[in-house]
Order: structure tokens, then sequence, then C-alpha cells
């Protein structure tokens, strides 16, 4: 067996530190962007639902974007919303940062556009 020389004492944690600061970066990385990815989902699915309901001839005034984290929405419908008009919906969002650990990201926004076609005809002037 071999005797330890008093030099080395205490290698091992400061190995472990080294390879800690890597993992909790990699680790905190990985949840930040998983957070992301989260928030441009649900961005996507406020403005597929969003263009939905646009395109089935009822009502959408983006109130249900305050719901959603400080989101603002606008539409944009050709006049009048006749079968087959063309309109689009814009959403945008700000990115809130999960962890904080890598900067000030809160100044981002997330955005998403989604076109549709109106596919009820409620106007009989069209």
């Amino acid at each position: 067996m071999r005797l330890r020389h008093h030099g080395e004492a205490g290698v091992a944690a400061v190995e472990m530190a080294m390879v800690a600061l890597l993992l909790v970066t990699l680790v905190l990385g990985i949840v930040e962007a998983s957070w992301a990815f989260a928030q441009q989902n649900a961005v996507r699915g406020l403005a597929r639902e969003g263009a939905r309901t646009a395109a089935a001839g009822q009502d959408f005034d983006c109130a249900g974007a305050d719901v959603a984290g400080g989101a603002t929405c606008s539409i944009t419908v050709d006049v009048p919303a006749c079968q087959g008009t063309r309109g689009n919906i814009t959403v945008t969002a700000p990115y809130n940062a999960l962890t904080g650990f890598f900067g000030n990201f809160n100044s981002l926004t997330i955005t998403s556009t989604v076109d549709f076609v109106v596919v009820t005809d409620e106007d009989s002037s069209c």
C-alpha cells in the first residue's frame, strides 16, 4: 500500500469543485433552454388558438393574451372578413428567465405569427 504525501491532501476536493462548477453550469443551461422552449411553445399555441378563433369568424380581441404572462397580440384581417379572406395574428411576449444565471435575457421577446383564412361567412354583404 502506498503512503500519501502531505502535498496531496485535499486534491480530490479541489477536483470535485472544478468538475461541479462545469456540471452546475451545464444543468442550469439545459434548464434555461428548456424554459425558453416552453415559453416559445406557449406563444405559438396562443397564436394558433387566436388564428383558429378568428378563422371561424368569431370575435377575437386578444384578451387572452394578458393571461399569458404579459403577452401582446395584434390581428390583421382584410375588411370585410368574408369567406376566403386572409389574415394573420402576431403574438409577442417578453422572455422571462427562470434562473437568471446567464445574464439578463429579460429584454428578449418571443414572437409568433400565424396566417389564417376565414372559413365562415357571417356577413351577408360579402
